[in-house]
């Protein structure tokens, strides 16, 4: 009797159950080598993106906001495992690099960083760039008065509507 068995060596190589419904196999960019597979090139990598004029802008608006820093450095790893930049495990590794340059960045700008959620919720000011951004906003829109007072109900909503004059 024959069995359909797998060996080991199959079940690794095979694609995962279902992915062929949403893409060819092979299509992403994590279902390929990465891109870096040394740390150091890793580390590298992100350090030229962070210092870069570009990334310093979005760098800057992000921290701000007074968003941990770890969550910041988890997201921007995230970005790097899905575009195929490098693996899961060594974008862990990379965190404290990517959370330092994120504080450098923040420290050269005089603005005060929170590394870590638990620093967030004990943290009740707003920033004070959020602030300016909403009065400047409030600023902008024009008031406008309205023309005619709001008439009132005299029926109620599902009341019956009656005849004029009578």
């Amino acid at each position: 009797m024959a069995t359909n068995e797998l060996t080991a060596g199959q079940v690794l190589r095979s694609t995962p159950v279902g992915i062929s419904w949403t893409a060819p196999e092979k299509s992403r960019a994590w279902q390929n080598p990465p891109k870096y597979t040394k740390l150091s090139d890793v580390a590298n990598n992100y350090i030229s993106m962070l210092s870069s004029k570009n990334m310093a802008n979005s760098v800057l608006d992000a921290v701000e906001t007074k968003a941990p820093l770890a969550s910041l450095a988890e997201t921007i790893m995230l970005a790097g495992v899905l575009k195929g930049a490098h693996t899961l495990d060594t974008g862990i590794l990379v965190m404290p690099i990517i959370i330092e340059m994120l504080k450098t960045v923040a420290m050269m700008h005089d603005i005060k960083t929170v590394t870590y959620s638990e620093e967030y919720d004990d943290m009740r000011s707003i920033p004070t760039r959020a602030v300016k951004m909403a009065l400047a906003s409030n600023m902008e829109m024009p008031t406008e008065e309205m023309s005619s007072p709001v008439e009132e109900l005299k029926t109620g909503l599902m009341q019956r509507k009656t005849k004029m004059g009578i």
